[in-house]
């Protein structure tokens, strides 16, 4: 009788074990990107983006599954770098010249999914952004950007056994830059970066 009863309790503990690991994962993140900044003229100078430019991210991720609605919540908390080229043309003397753009921020993303059949995920939510510095042609003008902002993120994923891939499109809710300086003249701007985002994660 024992013996039947510490079996009932073994098989008892493995599927609560089980069960709770079906509800909750985590694990490191690590990922490719390809962001583009996209400076809107409000003064006189022109801005033309001069194609995508490759980053990266880590981190860590989690995922809450929700099974009474379907829906599962994946925060993830990354560091991100991410950059953009584009060739300025200062207004009074027509001159063009092209600046690099670096970036470096702590990303929070909060995705909120459903699984579409056993491997497949469809998920979006808000993306938080905390910038940490930024230089122009290798010099510091962190005091032209916004330190935080709200974008989102959508994408699609893949669950294979304990591996996790998503491919998701970042953009900006918010203004991200209010100006960028040519010279002694600083023009007004509205700049937004956007970025294709491959991350892949591995679920302890």
């Amino acid at each position: 009788m024992k013996k039947i009863a510490l079996l009932l309790l073994v098989i008892t503990v493995l599927g609560v074990q089980a069960n709770a690991q079906k509800l909750f994962m985590f694990g490191p993140r690590v990922g490719l990107s390809s962001s583009t900044l996209d400076i809107k003229n409000i003064d006189d100078a022109t801005f033309e983006t001069e194609g995508a430019q490759l980053g990266f991210h880590a981190g860590v991720f989690a995922r809450i599954s929700i099974p009474l609605v379907g829906i599962y919540i994946q925060p993830e908390l990354l560091y991100t770098s991410t950059s953009g080229k584009v060739n300025v043309t200062e207004p009074s003397t027509l001159v063009s010249q092209i600046r690099n753009y670096d970036f470096n921020r702590i990303d929070l993303p909060v995705m909120i999914g459903f699984k579409a059949g056993k491997i497949f995920r469809i998920n979006a939510g808000p993306s938080f952004s905390y910038l940490l510095s930024a230089e122009e042609n290798g010099a510091n003008i962190l005091e032209n950007y916004r330190s935080a902002t709200v974008g989102y993120q959508a994408g699609l994923g893949l669950d294979l056994g304990p591996i996790l891939i998503d491919a998701k499109y970042e953009g900006n809710l918010s203004k991200f830059g209010d100006q960028v300086k040519l010279g002694n003249q600083a023009f007004s701007t509205d700049q937004r970066l956007n970025q294709f985002i491959l991350s892949l994660g591995f679920r302890l």
